[in-house]
């Protein structure tokens, strides 16, 4: 499968809950569908595109590269048991290609069961990408501003930015179906962080800690450059 020649940048941190804002403050006036438009709109002026953050340095990426290639399958065991972290790490390894083949079904499916069962943050901010993209599933900007709205409410530097722009290509009903769905995630989320603390007593620096930064610096490289 070849890589996307085009993509939306960056990933990054934890996601949960909370609307935006009013659906009328949003929706910008726009009477056509969003799903027959381009697949990949650009709505910035030219020259006026936001910039793409810094590069990694490289020996961190191949750090992260060859330690997500030595643990795969600790991976996907972890994965397979529902470790939501496992998950999202199993879906950079699908999307890097690190490790594993490259596919983007895999990587999809992966960054879904993740921020479906555990509103992992970097698993909900990939997984806006794919649904923004139709990558490894169809282009759906209504899942993509959800997944987005749900990341920006807890303070993603991107995840904002992202939903913003996608929401110039839907409708004020679009909106507010998205802004409807991104609700109903703070049980979840609350069981998600009481189980981590509870974790974080027992643990300090793990392997597994250091193999999640790993994951989240590969794929932040990654994305960055699309």
């Amino acid at each position: 499968m070849k890589r996307p020649k085009s993509f939306l940048s960056t990933l990054a941190t934890l996601a949960i809950l909370l609307l935006a804002q009013s659906v009328e403050a949003q929706a910008p006036s726009m009477g056509n569908n969003p799903y027959i438009n381009p697949a990949n709109p650009r709505p910035y002026p030219p020259g006026h595109r936001p910039p793409k953050p810094p590069p990694l340095p490289a020996e961190i990426v191949e750090m992260a590269k060859k330690l997500l290639r030595d643990r795969v399958t600790e991976i996907r065991a972890q994965a397979r048991k529902g470790d939501y972290k496992a998950q999202y790490n199993l879906g950079v390894v699908h999307v890097y290609g690190a490790g594993a083949t490259l596919d983007f079904k895999q990587a999809f499916e992966n960054f879904r069961k993740s921020a479906e069962e555990a509103v992992y943050a970097p698993a909900t901010f990939n997984l806006a990408i794919c649904y923004a993209k139709g990558l490894g599933t169809e282009l759906d900007r209504v899942q993509a501003y959800k997944w987005w709205n749900l990341a920006a409410a807890q303070g993603h530097p991107q995840a904002a930015a992202a939903r913003d722009n996608i929401a110039r290509y839907m409708n004020r009903r679009q909106i507010a179906a998205a802004q409807s769905m991104a609700t109903g995630y703070e049980r979840k989320l609350e069981l998600r962080i009481l189980r981590d603390k509870l974790k974080a007593q027992r643990e300090k620096i793990s392997p597994n800690s250091r193999l999640h930064d790993a994951a989240y610096n590969l794929s932040h490289e990654f994305f960055r450059k699309r």
